[in-house]
Order: structure tokens, then C-alpha cells, then sequence
């Protein structure tokens, strides 16, 4: 991989790497969800044709992320599948986004033996805990698949923990420092799932066919995309749709989302592939990493 740092960039590369956030809080937030029921003895056969993710494999108790693609390839969705039996599935994405999913699937259904309930249920997210106990209380409990922390989340009518609560704040900047893209954050409607870093964990490439799937398969056979959803670290602060430059001036990349604490800034946002280091139109240094890579604590 080619490593450029701009000579526009006035901060140290060894400045930069120090300053690690230290994220191994214990804590849980609760947040909207939306969630779409789907049963019927059809209904695993159904998702399998439809979504990008290995479905019928999945065992009871087992959940994967997956996207559902249009025809043409583009993401009309970004969620966890979860199989809770046979002929039950849970599908549960970012706010908002759950009517275009439910629609979208309703729309190749035709006489599938398959139903679908909008569920009004919340999402208790716990971070820093990998087991759960009896003291956990939700109709379902599903892995974060966070790269970087531990972690799962309680859906159901009502959950509850006893892990301390913090803030949505507090979750947005675990979530940038070690966590995944989310739909209409860093994800977005009408995109490329070759360009979301998420490609290893949300489709499956040994699976038969499935809506989308010819475009996702030619991009991967070109040897990929040529931008991708990165992470981002920087010792100054990073805004929302800051553009990220290289050695030369030219444009690598853009800020999606971003938080600051103090000194010290992460982010997530879209760059091109084969750059490391870059830096801000005001000469902030700035690092990315591919999103589902291995986070070290420093």
C-alpha cells in the first residue's frame, strides 16, 4: 500500500499516532431501531434470494450483517439478520430506513409463503461485555460485530441492563473510534457495496444467486473499488465534509462524520484506496484505516 503525506500538512506523523483514544469503557445507550419480523416456512428460501448475506446457513441464535442491493447493484439497504427459528427472522437497521427495506422486499415477494410486522420495539446497546446474563432482559439479543470492542445489542418491547448508561453522544464516538459505517451516516442509499468497507462481513461470495449480485461481483473481480468507507484519525479537529488532500493538491477523500474530544478527533468518511496519511485543506495530518482492520489500543 503507498503511503503519501502531503507537504501541505504541518503536523507530525509521530504526533498523530499517540494519540490512540482510549475507548474500554463498559457502558450501554439506548437507541432507535427499526425492526422488520419475517415468518413463514418460505421465508428463509425468500431472504436468501433477496439479501447478500449467506441466510439459510444461519443457525437459530446466529445474526450477520447484509445488505439488499436494487437490481442494478446500487444499496437500497444496510442491516443484521438475525434467525431466532426455522421459519423466523428479525431484520433490524437504522431508523427511517425500515419502510424503504420492508418495501423493497414486499416489491419481489409476489406468493411467497412469507410475512412481514413492522415491530415497535427499542435497542439497549452494551459495550465492553462480551457474555450476557440473567440479569439482561430483550426479545432478542444480537453480536455488534464491532472490529474494534466488545459487544452486543438487547432488541426487544422492552430492555433493560444493569451495565451504567452513558450517552448517544458518548455511543457516536465509541462507534467512530472502533465501531461500523451506519445507513445514511457513512452508508449510503444508492451506493456501492464495494465502497462501504464492509464488503467481508455483509456479503458472501460463496452463496448462490441474489438480487444486485452481478455488479458486486464484477467490481470485486477488478480488483475493487477504487474509493472505500475508512476510518480517520487526527490530533486537530475534523469536520463533516472536509475534504482530505494528497501530496499534490489533489482530492483523496471527505469527512462523512466526525466528533471531537479535546484535542483529538475521529472520524469516518470516504478515500480512495492505496492512501494511509492525508491531510485537511488547513494542513491537519490525517490517518485512515480500512474499517473492519484489527484496532489496537496505544
Amino acid at each position: 500500500m503507498t503511503t503519501l503525506v502531503s507537504n501541505l500538512c504541518t503536523a507530525s506523523l509521530g504526533t498523530l499516532q499517540r494519540g490512540i483514544v482510549n475507548m474500554n469503557e463498559v457502558f450501554s445507550v439506548l437507541l432507535k431501531r427499526d425492526v422488520l419480523k419475517v415468518e413463514g416456512p418460505e421465508a428463509a428460501t425468500f431472504l436468501q434470494g433477496q439479501v447478500s448475506q449467506e441466510v439459510e446457513t444461519l443457525q437459530p441464535g446466529q445474526s450477520a450483517f447484509s445488505f439488499l442491493l436494487e437490481p442494478r447493484g446500487q444499496i437500497e439497504g444496510f442491516f443484521r439478520v438475525s434467525r431466532a427459528d426455522t421459519n423466523l427472522f428479525y431484520l433490524d437497521t437504522e431508523p427511517m430506513f425500515g419502510a424503504a427495506l420492508r418495501a423493497s422486499l414486499e416489491r419481489f415477494k409476489l406468493r411467497t409463503k412469507a410475512e412481514f410486522t413492522d415491530l415497535e420495539w427499542e435497542m439497549l446497546a452494551v459495550r465492553g461485555v462480551d457474555e450476557i446474563s440473567e440479569t439482561f432482559v430483550a426479545d432478542l439479543v444480537a453480536p455488534a460485530f464491532w472490529p474494534g470492542m466488545a459487544g452486543f445489542d438487547l432488541l426487544g418491547s422492552s430492555v433493560s441492563s444493569p451495565i451504567r448508561g452513558e450517552t448517544p453522544g458518548f455511543y457516536e464516538r465509541a462507534r467512530l473510534t472502533y465501531g461500523l459505517p451506519i445507513l445514511g451516516k457513512e452508508i449510503m442509499s444508492g451506493g456501492i457495496p464495494n465502497e462501504s468497507g464492509v464488503l467481508a462481513m455483509a456479503v458472501s461470495f460463496n452463496k448462490g444467486c441474489y438480487r444486485g449480485q452481478e455488479l458486486v461481483e464484477r467490481i470485486s473481480a477488478r480488483k475493487g473499488a477504487r474509493q472505500q468507507v475508512q476510518r480517520f484519525k487526527s490530533t486537530e479537529e475534523l469536520h463533516a465534509e472536509d475534504e482530505l488532500y494528497g501530496e499534490n493538491g489533489e482530492i483523496l477523500g471527505k469527512i462523512y462524520t466526525a466528533t471531537i474530544e479535546g484535542d483529538f478527533s475521529v472520524a469516518m468518511g470516504v478515500a480512495k484506496a492505496g492512501f494511509v496519511n492525508m491531510c485537511t485543506s488547513d494542513g491537519s495530518l490525517v490517518s485512515s484505516s480500512p474499517i473492519l482492520d484489527e484496532i489496537v489500543e496505544r
